[in-house]
């Protein structure tokens, strides 16, 4: 089961300081070298979110090869959300679909990469489960970083 840790603070600060938090990384048991990983690479996902002036959260989790997890996010109509994710080196593909408060997929990215993206755009205000499949871990278990990216209110 995935075991996510929603990350309010401003993640690039978290990541370029080469640690997402004391009490995250305990949590959760990750690793330096997963830390590290996710941190490389989250960065570019993260420049380019500042560039554009959106506003973001992330949440950082780990899991095992067929494994799948999920998290509920509340999306507002006429906006347009980015999801993203990243994983650590052991980690070579990973696949995220977004389902609508009445369990409809919405979007999703099942390419055999470990960076997925999906736009979602959502048709009414709700409570949308963003779900997460790790296709292939090598070793068992494996730290993903979810991005989602927003308009700025």
């Amino acid at each position: 089961m995935l075991r996510l840790v929603r990350v309010l603070v401003v993640l690039s600060l978290c990541l370029s300081a080469g640690y997402v938090s004391a009490q995250e990384t305990s949590e959760l048991g990750l690793s330096d070298a997963q830390i590290a990983a996710i941190t490389r690479e989250a960065a570019e996902i993260i420049e380019k979110i500042d560039a554009e002036g959106l506003g973001y959260e992330t949440m950082v989790g780990l899991l095992s090869s067929d494994e799948t997890g999920s998290m509920d996010v509340t999306l507002r109509k006429g906006r347009g959300y980015a999801i993203m994710g990243v994983c650590d080196d052991s980690c070579s593909d990973i696949d995220i679909s977004v389902s609508d408060p009445g369990g409809g997929i919405v979007e999703e990215d099942l390419s055999n990469d470990d960076v997925p993206a999906v736009n979602v755009f959502p048709e009414a205000d709700g409570v949308y489960t963003v779900q997460v499949f790790m296709a292939e871990c090598e070793s068992n278990p494996c730290a993903l970083a979810l991005v989602i990216a927003q308009p700025r209110e």
